[in-house]
This record gives C-alpha cells, structure tokens and sequence, in this order.
C-alpha cells in the first residue's frame, strides 16, 4: 500500500468518525482511468443502497500529507464541500444505474464509442474489448442521454449479459454521438463573451485570410475525438475548404483540424501537440502525441 492509500483510508476513517449516525456509508476507491492513471476517492452511499457516488479527494490528501490539515480538519472539509450536494447526485447514478445498466437491451440501446491510446492503455486492453482505430482503439462505454455519466464495457459484463462483439459493435456504430463542428473563433468567443477581447475576436473573424481553424467535439463536450470514427465529419469541412485537413488530437473529448493549405509543416504541428499534452492536458485526458491526415474524398482518416 503506497502513501497515498495509506492517507486515503485515514481520511475514510475520519469521514465515517464525523458522520456516524448519518446513515451514510463511506469506502475508499483506487479507479484506474484512462492512459494508466488512478484516481483516490470516496464512494458515498447509504445503508439502504449499494450504489454510491465517487468524490475524487486528491487535494484533501495531499493537505494531509503536507500537514496542512489534521485528519478531523479534512473530514470537516469533506463533509461541507461534499456531502451537501450528494442525495442528488447520488439520486442521478442511481437512475443511471438502474435504467441503462438494467440488463442487454437497455445497455445495447447506450453503448457508444470512446477513443483512447492503445499504448498507454495495454493493461485496460486486457479487460475490455475494443476496436483498432490506426495507432488509437475504440473502446465501449455504457452512457447516459447527456454523456455525464458512463461505464467501460468489459469481458465481464459481456458474459453477465451475454452480449456478443459484433451486437456490441453494431450498437455502438449506430448510437453515435451527435458531433459539433465550430470555427475556433466561434469558440473562443463563447468562452470570451462577457470580455471586450470578445469583439476584438469577431473582428479578426471577419478579416480576409483570418486562421482557418475548427473545433469537432461531441455536442455534450465529452469524448467527442471519437468523432475520427465517422469520416464524413471530415468530408464535410474538407470541401468545404476545398482541402486536405490535419487532424489535432486536443483529448480525448475534441479535435482541432485545419487545412492543410496553410502549410504547418507536420513536425511543427507535432510539436505543439507534445507540448500542449505536456502543459495543458490531463494526463487521463491525453489522446495521442502526433498529427492525423485526411484527404478529401477519401472517406478515411490516416497517420
């Protein structure tokens, strides 16, 4: 057991010290996430249920650790962040659980594609099946209407359910996302749109020659870089550029393309994609560390 382990039952302890009487029940969790990294929480529940919430608690531990708090002052911190909001959202997994996890139908009726590394994903590999997708694999999720919660399918639940590959393939290709295409400009002014950078933005806009740029995502924002399954998306914006297009793996849950008119040089692109993953991205979040290539009319996404 490492340190953080260690902390993270400490802190457990503390909870259920706290909150004796509540009827709320309290486990450590280790979740390995995508690309091989592992999350610490806390899976709230009550006595009456063994479906519970999962409260992430890194930065209570590592407060721990440093010996900024002591184990009563992180419980307390636990309990007032947390444990207000929890009936609700307790309230939803339990419906999400109970209504798409209920059995073959229901879970062939929300499975769809996710898009990770298969590199950085060999040990999830050997539990969940997936499809190969260039140097990525499509692996299967079980998933709410509005993509704020899902599962992995894995082997196990195959055989609990006795869903086959080829069911699970031919559901998940049909329940596709619903994918947004939007300029960049458009969507650094949504995010900008009470600032006065805004409209210097939507000048730029207008501006003949402005940097083409595009943002593809899913319309809930959440595991949209699957759209690389479905090349029409592609298709759709490479005529009408009337170009060939890079493909920027921002995450897992969107893509950045741009004609290949502006003539980046691939290594410069490649770069700044390293760079980006290593800066700004998540590490359970990250996609790939290279560029992807479609040529129009050709239906097909390539290395």
């Amino acid at each position: 057991m490492n340190k953080m382990s260690e902390t993270l039952q400490s802190l457990v302890k503390a909870i259920e010290a706290r909150c004796y009487g509540t009827g709320m029940t309290f486990r450590a969790v280790e979740l390995s996430k995508n690309n091989g990294t592992v999350r610490y929480g806390v899976q709230v529940g009550n006595s009456n249920s063994s479906i519970g919430e999962v409260v992430y608690v890194e930065d209570i531990l590592c407060l721990l650790e440093s010996g900024e708090v002591d184990e009563e002052e992180a419980a307390e911190a636990f309990e007032n962040v947390f444990i207000d909001s929890w009936s609700y959202e307790n309230n939803k997994v339990e419906d999400f659980v109970n209504k798409v996890i209920s059995g073959k139908e229901s879970i062939l009726a929300n499975v769809k594609y996710n898009l990770v590394n298969r590199e950085w994903n060999a040990e999830l590999l050997s539990k969940v099946p997936y499809k190969e997708v260039l140097d990525l694999v499509a692996i299967y999720e079980i998933t709410s209407e509005n993509g704020e919660f899902s599962t992995k399918v894995t082997y196990e639940l195959m055989k609990h359910y006795g869903i086959t590959i080829q069911e699970l393939e031919e559901a998940a290709s049909k329940n596709r996302r619903e994918y947004i295409i939007k300029d960049i400009f458009d969507v650094l002014i949504d995010m900008l749109s009470k600032d006065r950078r805004a409209e210097e933005l939507e000048k730029m806009k207008r501006q003949p020659g402005s940097f083409d740029m595009y943002v593809i995502t899913a319309k809930s924002k959440i595991k949209g870089a699957s759209a690389m399954l479905y090349p029409e998306n592609f298709e759709t914006l490479a005529k009408e550029l009337h170009s060939d297009l890079y493909i920027i793996p921002c995450s897992i849950h969107e893509l950045i393309v741009m004609p290949t008119y502006l003539e980046i040089p691939p290594e410069v692109i490649t770069g700044y994609i390293q760079l980006i993953n290593v800066e700004n991205v998540e590490p359970e979040e990250r996609l790939s560390n290279h560029v992807y290539f479609y040529k129009r009319g050709s239906m097909q996404v390539v290395m």
